[in-house]
């Protein structure tokens, strides 16, 4: 009896220029892990991202202010990743302890054959300046992640006589800036 995990996944990923001052870029993911139970499917994580320089104009190469700041982009994305489950989670398990001074079986795991990977979906947009030739940089992001089926082990009744169960039960919010 040999268990296994395993993590498949298939990328793709284009970038395509638009008149050298735009770019978008588009791709994603197809994951499966072993460690999803087994009444789930793969994840698309799908990613999206546009940037534009304005500073890559020709007028804007032209005009005065090129010689104080001489970077000027503006980019946005959305993406999504995954979090995969501990290995084995999905499994039911037991547990040999003693009872009475014999051997006795009990559930370790119950199992969870509905138990998929947390997603992370992540929009953030930002600017990015150069002054002086580039010889200073400054960059700004604002960022918010959503964090979905995310992974906890609540606390299991006592009277269920199991332990504590990996379950896909939180919605995780994470916003700042850099």
């Amino acid at each position: 009896f040999v268990l296994e995990n395993a993590n498949y996944g298939l990328y793709f990923l284009e970038n395509v220029g638009i008149y050298d001052v735009a770019y978008l870029e588009f791709g994603g993911r197809l994951d499966r892990s072993t460690a999803s139970g087994s009444n789930t499917k793969p994840l698309l994580l799908p990613k999206v991202g546009f940037t534009y320089n304005l500073s890559d104009h020709s007028f804007y190469q032209e005009a005065h202010i090129s010689n104080w700041i001489s970077n000027i982009r503006i980019r946005a994305n959305y993406g999504e990743a995954t979090n995969f489950a501990t290995p084995f989670a999905q499994d039911r398990t037991f547990e040999l302890s003693s009872f009475l001074g014999v051997p006795a079986f009990s559930f370790a795991n119950p199992g969870n054959d509905d138990l998929i990977s947390e997603t992370v979906q992540t929009f953030e947009f930002g600017i990015d300046l150069g002054f002086f030739k580039n010889r200073l940089n400054l960059s700004g992001t604002r960022y918010v992640a959503n964090t979905i089926d995310a992974l906890f082990t609540p606390v299991a009744a006592p009277s269920r006589g199991s332990l504590n169960q990996l379950r896909n039960i939180g919605k995780v919010e994470n916003k700042g800036w850099e």
